[in-house]
């Protein structure tokens, strides 16, 4: 699949050579400058431009090639899984083969769910090399310097209130008198 850039023009096959030329000239050691007047650029930083739009185009292609290669090894890794899933195991124990009353050979699934867990991460490996997975949304709240500073007096105002009604002692007295007697346990009297 060609790499197909947002917002850009389509390059044609001699804008292509231009760029290729222009680079072909910066590796030989040229300035911008020189580059830009060989290769037909008006500036330098057109010839940059040019280069650079080259070399994206390169790394695309190469990782390209290389997302193409994992994804032809993953797929060879599930069809053998998918065998593995959809063979029979028979069950082993002690190096011989259990079996039931009637003779008949237990078989063992645990291969086979071993090989869907394997099939589940192959195919999510799959979906994200190929950008099939839906997007993952986050949601981020933004708060400004002020508006921390405000809930910051505020939360200040409110323990200066909480420790002066601590001064004010109980039911609003002072906090040098005395709590009035608490009535102690009841004691019998004969």
């Amino acid at each position: 699949m060609p790499h197909e850039p947002h917002n850009t023009f389509r390059r044609t096959e001699a804008i292509q050579l231009r760029e290729v030329e222009a680079l072909r000239l910066r590796q030989l050691g040229l300035s911008l400058q020189q580059v830009a007047e060989q290769s037909g650029y008006a500036t330098k930083s057109g010839a940059k431009r040019a280069i650079d739009r080259l070399l994206a185009d390169i790394k695309f292609q190469a990782v390209d090639e290389y997302r193409q290669l994992m994804l032809a090894e993953l797929e060879a890794v599930k069809a053998r899984v998918l065998e593995i899933f959809y063979t029979d195991h028979v069950h082993v124990a002690d190096g011989k083969v259990v079996r039931d009353r009637d003779g008949n050979a237990v078989l063992d699934r645990g291969p086979n769910l071993a090989a869907a867990r394997e099939h589940r991460q192959i195919t999510e490996r799959i979906a994200r090399l190929i950008g099939a997975d839906a997007p993952v949304r986050r949601i981020l709240e933004v708060v400004d310097v002020d508006t921390v500073d405000e809930a910051i007096r505020k939360l200040e105002a409110e323990m200066e209130a909480a420790d002066a009604h601590a001064q004010l002692g109980p039911a609003g007295g002072s906090p040098d008198r005395e709590a009035p007697p608490t009535a102690g346990p009841a004691t019998p009297q004969s």
